[in-house]
Parts: structure tokens; C-alpha cells; sequence
């Protein structure tokens, strides 16, 4: 795989507690591949509680984006959460 050297590449781990199953075990493994193509793992998981995770992810998500350079950016579906996609 050839990458822009010019540019940071990043892969969001978004997780929501599961566990052992064959979206998450999917989402690990192309991460890890990615990683291995130095991509950079930018990891977030979803609170499970509904008021914290409506009156918290705007505030985490803008600090985990705040030091990502231009680059390519890969996001993982399903997101687990449409919180993300009005960002």
C-alpha cells in the first residue's frame, strides 16, 4: 500500500463495549493492518450511558480531533453512535 508521505494517516477505533464479535473482530483486524501501514489509531469508546454520551461526545470528539494534521482519515462503520456524524 503506498501513503503520501506528506501526510499523517489516522484510523478511528470506535468502540461501544461489545466485544467478541464478528464486527468488532473485523474493526480490530483492519485496524491492526492499518497500523502496520502506519496508519495512526485514534481510539474512542462510546459511553454507554445515553446523558452522558449526548452532553459528552461533542466535547471528547473535539479533543481527540484536535491534533489530527491533513491527512487520511479512516472511519470504521458502524460508528455506534449518530452523534459523530453531526460533527
Amino acid at each position: 500500500m503506498y501513503m503520501n508521505s506528506k501526510t499523517d494517516n489516522y484510523v478511528f477505533n470506535i468502540t461501544s463495549g461489545q466485544i467478541n464479535t464478528a464486527g468488532s473482530k473485523a474493526k480490530i483486524d483492519i485496524t491492526n493492518i492499518l497500523k502496520k501501514e502506519n496508519f495512526e489509531s485514534i481510539d474512542f469508546k462510546v459511553p454507554s450511558n445515553k446523558i452522558i454520551k449526548v452532553l459528552m461526545i461533542p466535547f471528547f470528539w473535539r479533543i481527540k480531533l484536535k491534533n489530527i494534521n491533513k491527512g487520511c482519515i479512516v472511519v470504521q462503520y458502524p460508528m455506534y453512535s449518530n452523534l459523530f456524524l453531526s460533527l
